[in-house]
């Protein structure tokens, strides 16, 4: 795998060529088959899981919420923060994919500090955008305007 296959996501658009090559190294190349199941819903995240070919298949609580394509970033977060996976993700077809372990990417992080910090920022920029939109409508109906009289 090489930087330019790293550079395609998102994630990762913003680091250096050296920064690149480290991430590059610390990565896995997996072969999917249709069919596999990939995370499971309430188990520990441990990993990023990056799609170069192939479909997977999302899940929540009531069933499937979405279907992604190559260039879907997966458990991002879970690099940064420990906790349960909220959705189940399984092959829809045979898929290659990049993994990326929690504990490479702390010993990358220990390696390249500034290449983890700027994936951590790229990472959180895309967590506030897409959060952002939500936290604006409930603080719009949470908080009460100013009654004038005051």
């Amino acid at each position: 795998m090489s930087r330019d296959d790293l550079k395609r996501f998102a994630c990762f658009s913003d680091l250096g060529e050296e920064e690149c090559d480290a991430f590059s190294e610390a990565c896995r190349e997996i072969t999917l088959e249709r069919g596999d199941e990939v995370f499971v819903a309430g188990e520990e995240a441990d990993g990023l899981l990056l799609l170069v070919e192939g479909r997977l298949g999302v899940e929540g609580p009531r069933g499937r919420v979405a279907e992604v394509g190559p260039g879907a970033e997966l458990g991002a977060l879970s690099l940064i923060v420990p906790g349960a996976r909220e959705v189940g993700v399984t092959a829809l077809e045979a898929c290659r994919v990049l993994w990326l372990a929690r504990t490479a990417f702390r010993r990358l992080a220990e390696d390249t500090p500034h290449g983890a910090l700027r994936f951590v920022e790229r990472v959180l920029t895309d967590l506030v955008a897409a959060v952002r939109p939500e936290l604006s409508r409930w603080l719009d109906a949470t908080v009460d305007p100013p009654s004038g009289d005051e």
